[in-house]
């Protein structure tokens, strides 16, 4: 009986045993389980992008129409394209000078749109000038002793009438000797990297005032960001005190998207012509812009302006853009089953020239374990001649999964 009883409690030590040996192989099949999925567990939600967000329009490439005469050069800021002719001489500039006349003006005295600006009182010594600038046949404005002229007139006549008088009107306006007023069209002038370019008077009378059609452009990409200026080069005519109405001698305004901006003639520099050129593209408008030097025989006026137009229209055909609508589905993001739309942030239109489209890589915005609506989950940025991001958010909530989530 005893010997029975010992046999049984070996039995049930061993049985016990076994049972304890399974459940720790359990436990530590689970540890190792659990140790297996632990990066799981912290895992980030699923970013799944459409192929279209890399897929870009193309475009084939047209050559630029260069003047057979001159120099020149094209530029189309939006897509950070500058290109010139293969020559490049320093030449007189005529009434493109007034271009730098008015931008030193403008950083004296700044003008917003709707505004005035300061006035001045026509004398007789500016009536007297303006007889003199008539006798010498260059282009002027009437003035009448005793009327008053503002910033936003002068600016108006200098650019849209060409008028020389008034170039030396903003002189006075703001305050400065010729002298003084001369530095700080040279001094401006290296600042913006025109270092082949001397400035000897505020109208381009004088034919020591010279540059380049480069150097030229440099300007115009400057001055063009006075929103007060982009409004004044697309006027056809003004009304002035004293003078009444007077037209533009830029040629070729308002027809065929000619937007302005500035030209000039004389008999040493011969036609001269900044222009810029409005065009759609991706459904936002573009400005391309042309400077056109030294244009000879015939009217050269008319020569410059037709052919900085033609210079533009054959750039505003390489220029390709895709707009980034904002809204727009572009992908997903979450967990398996619990997908939210990724959308684009804002409106974002990119330009590019056709024959040098840019790379295109798409970046995700950190590494969290959830988002809330609104958030940038990543976005699509583009290299090539200037870099542009495109931000995409999530258009809901994603929120961190359930244990149960994390583990299946």
């Amino acid at each position: 009986m005893a010997k029975h009883r010992r046999a049984r409690d070996w039995s049930l030590f061993w049985r016990l045993s076994l049972a304890t040996l399974v459940a720790l192989a359990l436990i530590a099949g689970s540890a190792l389980y659990m140790a297996a999925r632990l990066p799981s567990l912290h895992r980030h939600p699923t970013v799944v992008l459409s192929s279209r967000v890399t897929a870009l329009p193309t475009a084939t490439s047209v050559d630029l129409v260069w003047p057979s005469q001159g120099s020149a050069a094209v530029s189309v800021p939006s897509a950070g394209v500058l290109r010139t002719s293969a020559a490049q001489p320093e030449v007189p500039i005529a009434s493109l000078t007034k271009m730098m006349t008015a931008d030193v003006a403008l950083d004296m005295l700044p003008l917003r749109l709707g505004q005035r600006g300061p006035c001045l009182t026509v004398t007789a010594a500016d009536v007297a000038a303006y007889e003199a600038d008539r006798a010498t046949e260059q282009s002027s404005v009437r003035v009448v002793e005793g009327d008053q002229l503002c910033e936003r007139d002068l600016l108006d006549g200098l650019f849209v009438h060409s008028a020389s008088n008034y170039a030396s009107l903003l002189v006075r306006l703001t305050g400065l000797t010729l002298g003084a007023f001369l530095d700080r069209m040279n001094a401006t002038a290296l600042a913006l990297g025109m270092t082949r370019t001397h400035y000897a008077d505020v109208s381009g009378y004088d034919p020591h005032s010279i540059s380049t059609a480069e150097d030229q452009m440099r300007l115009v990409n400057h001055i063009m960001q006075w929103p007060v200026v982009v409004v004044i080069v697309r006027q056809p005519s003004v009304n002035l005190p004293g003078a009444g109405t007077v037209g533009t001698f830029t040629p070729l305004l308002g027809q065929n998207g000619v937007v302005g901006i500035k030209s000039g003639h004389t008999s040493q520099a011969g036609g001269c012509d900044a222009l810029a050129l409005d065009r759609v593209v991706a459904g936002v408008h573009v400005l391309i812009y042309a400077v056109v030097l030294s244009q000879r025989g015939g009217d050269e006026l008319y020569k410059a302006g037709e052919a900085a137009y033609l210079l533009a229209d054959s750039a505003a055909q390489n220029v390709v853009g895709r707009t980034w609508h904002k809204g727009a589905f572009v992908g997903r993001v979450g967990w398996s089953g619990f997908f939210t739309p990724i959308v684009v942030a804002h409106h974002v239109t990119t330009f590019w020239w056709a024959s040098t489209p840019p790379m295109v890589a798409v970046a995700r915005v950190g590494r969290p374990t959830r988002y809330v609506a609104g958030e940038r989950v990543a976005s699509v940025v583009l290299f090539g001649t200037q870099r542009v991001t495109v931000p995409l958010v999530a258009a809901d909530d994603v929120t961190a999964p359930s244990w149960w989530e994390r583990l299946r």
